[in-house]
């Protein structure tokens, strides 16, 4: 999250919590584990600009790899002019989904939330849905990719992933991003992973939740 800072002014935010740096004039929080966020003196603007990102679906390995759908990007928030107060946010950070898992919910308090990454389907199934949707998982049957934005937000947190129509020996779909469903396959080929939003909370321009290839 990004708080504006004025150092001409004693009416500034001090908060603690995350990793802190300045961007400008402007002071960054940047969680990449749960923790804690303290507003501990509320400035004359009483409001923040807020990135949340959950943690992204799986995907299968083993002997048939080559057929599992990519896995679906964690869903994206980006909120600016959040009103904060002073006091204490418990921040969660999901992390990514395991083997043919889901990803898990990432969270500002109980205010700003954004849905798992759905894991990409493994041979002959459908992706899962979530944030963004995992990719279908290919081989002989039409298979459908995952559902995105599962949090039914707006604007959307992520998109759905790719289909297999189906076909002897298919390549499967890829995992949805946050700015576009994953691509379909293409008979063995195997379909990319939705792209990614670029975002500059932190600073630096960065891509967020781009979804997995399939396999």
């Amino acid at each position: 999250m990004q708080l504006l800072r004025n150092p001409f002014s004693e009416s500034f935010t001090v908060a603690t919590g995350g990793t802190i740096t300045t961007d400008g004039d402007y002071k960054v929080h940047k969680f990449t584990s749960s923790g804690t966020f303290t507003v501990t003196t509320l400035g004359i603007d009483e409001e923040a600009d807020c990135l949340v990102v959950a943690g992204g679906g799986g995907s299968l390995e083993g002997p048939s790899m080559n057929f599992n759908g990519g896995g679906g990007a964690g869903g994206m928030r980006s909120i600016t002019g959040h009103t904060i107060s002073a006091q204490a946010y418990t921040i969660t950070i999901g992390a990514g989904g395991g083997k043919g898992s889901n990803g898990n919910n990432s969270s500002f308090d109980s205010e700003i939330a954004a849905t798992a990454g759905g894991a990409g389907g493994a041979n002959d199934t459908n992706g899962n849905s979530g944030g963004s949707g995992g990719g279908a998982g290919g081989n002989d049957t039409a298979r459908s990719g995952g559902v995105g934005n599962a949090g039914s937000y707006s604007p959307v947190e992520g998109y759905r992933g790719g289909n297999v129509p189906g076909g002897s020996s298919e390549g499967a779909g890829g995992g949805g991003g946050s700015a576009g469903v994953g691509s379909n396959n293409s008979g063995g080929t195997a379909g990319n992973g939705g792209p990614g939003t670029q975002n500059s909370i932190t600073g630096s321009a960065v891509y967020y939740s781009t979804g997995g290839g399939g396999g």
